[in-house]
């Protein structure tokens, strides 16, 4: 939001960054917005923002990442902005008044002020600790070519073998997604006995009418060879490589792991903590993780623009089933909720106090 970033913290606004007055208003909360209650604010922009599962961490997530956007389209807000702010340690508000800064100028000052808030160079990472008695595997994507995550995998379980590692915290948080096939590999080295990972692949249709108004009048009928339509009336996916019984892969981990989430983790991430979840292989850490427990509806997206309102509408064409009967059917769509949840302060955060990991390595520590 214009000179400030914003987090949004059990349905309440703080200001997380703060790039136009050295940093003084960071860890405020704010109360109102040119007269406007924050509640309000919040309860409109949640009611406007997509849904990935029923979960709400993941939504209060993701209305702090483009709060500015919101106050206009959404709420016809527009710099200067006044604020009534709260937090400064004293039962007193305070009025400030900022100004606007243009996106570019706000991306050059958060690389240059908040490096650590930038994104990871490296799609995973593997760390020893103890002495190499626990293993630290982080993944901030999954959006990496399945070649090369492959050789990630199992250089990385390779190195946990070599040094004896007891325990394994895996670090997935804020982790979007990315191929599917490396959700299910990560899994086959968490297991010692074959699995089913996906049930079924479901596309709507061999071709689809609307391509007409997709931006580039796109061919969107099912290529060859890649899914048939079968007895019950449905086009099946064939030939997916998490089709099928799936083998355990070597060296295989079957120490305890601890799983650090957050309603960042959606889609191929979600995937792979539904089976593990499902097949009770670790202890999870953190918040609610995004997604759906029985699947997703993703795979190939289009976007169309509707003929009349001229408004944007992307299209999910296929719906994944997990291989994991029917053991939450009373809460299907909600994500993973943690065995241990952890809720952070403003001050957490602008302290960078890790509260999932310090957690996750206390056990670590006790289970070997």
């Amino acid at each position: 939001m214009a000179c400030l970033d914003v987090k949004v913290l059990d349905s309440k606004a703080y200001i997380s960054r703060d790039y136009a007055n050295g940093g003084s208003l960071a860890g405020r909360e704010i109360q109102s917005i040119n007269g406007v209650p924050t509640t309000h604010i919040i309860s409109t922009m949640l009611a406007a923002e997509s849904e990935d599962g029923d979960g709400q961490a993941s939504r209060q997530r993701n209305i702090g990442g483009h709060f500015g956007l919101d106050l206009i389209t959404l709420l016809g807000l527009r710099a200067p902005y006044t604020l009534v702010l709260a937090g400064d340690g004293t039962k007193n508000v305070e009025q400030v008044r900022v100004a606007g800064l243009r996106h570019e100028d706000l991306k050059r000052m958060s690389k240059m002020l908040f490096p650590q808030d930038q994104p990871k160079k490296d799609f995973a990472e593997l760390k020893f600790l103890d002495n190499g008695q626990i293993a630290q595997l982080t993944y901030s994507s999954f959006g990496t070519s399945s070649e090369e995550g492959q050789k990630f995998m199992k250089r990385a379980f390779e190195g946990i073998q070599s040094k004896g590692s007891k325990a394994l915290i895996l670090d997935l948080r804020g982790n979007g997604g990315g191929e599917d096939e490396l959700g299910k590999l990560l899994f086959s080295y968490l297991v010692d006995t074959p699995f089913k990972y996906y049930d079924d692949l479901i596309i709507n249709g061999m071709n689809f009418s609307f391509s007409k108004y997709t931006d580039n009048h796109a061919d969107l009928s099912v290529p060859a060879g890649v899914a048939e339509r079968r007895a019950d009336g449905r086009v099946h996916v064939i030939g997916h490589p998490n089709l099928g019984l799936q083998q355990p892969s070597k060296p295989t981990f079957t120490g305890p792991v601890y799983i650090l989430i957050d309603g960042g983790c959606f889609l191929t991430t979600a995937e792979f903590l539904t089976e593990v979840h499902s097949h009770h292989r670790a202890i999870f850490i953190g918040e609610e993780s995004a997604g759906g427990y029985y699947g997703n509806t993703s795979g190939s997206v289009v976007r169309i623009t509707l003929p009349n309102t001229k408004l944007g509408v992307f299209i999910p064409l296929m719906t994944y089933y997990m291989s994991v009967g029917d053991k939450r059917e009373h809460e299907a769509a909600r994500g993973i909720i943690p065995d241990i949840p952890v809720k952070y302060t403003i001050a957490d955060l602008e302290a960078g106090v890790d509260r999932d990991f310090g957690l996750a390595l206390d056990l670590a520590r006790k289970s070997r």
